[in-house]
């Protein structure tokens, strides 16, 4: 976590509640916005998986006729 040992420990030395919370959300928001950047990625994969199968199924008919 980040700032300063004021900022992270309450008048009795222990760490501060809120900044353990806020560092949590922080950290929830972070895991969220990557798995969201996982998905689009595994539909890109996806996509040119697709599409290479497609072009493989093309030369493949040009070779036959050929």
């Amino acid at each position: 976590m980040e700032g300063s040992s004021s900022e992270l420990n309450g008048k009795d030395g222990r760490v501060n509640k809120g900044t353990i919370l806020k560092g949590t959300v922080d950290y929830v928001k972070e895991l969220k916005l990557e798995v969201s950047m996982l998905r689009r990625n595994d539909e890109l994969v996806m996509a040119l998986r697709n599409e290479n199968a497609m072009l493989q199924k093309r030369v493949a008919v040009s070779v036959a006729t050929s």
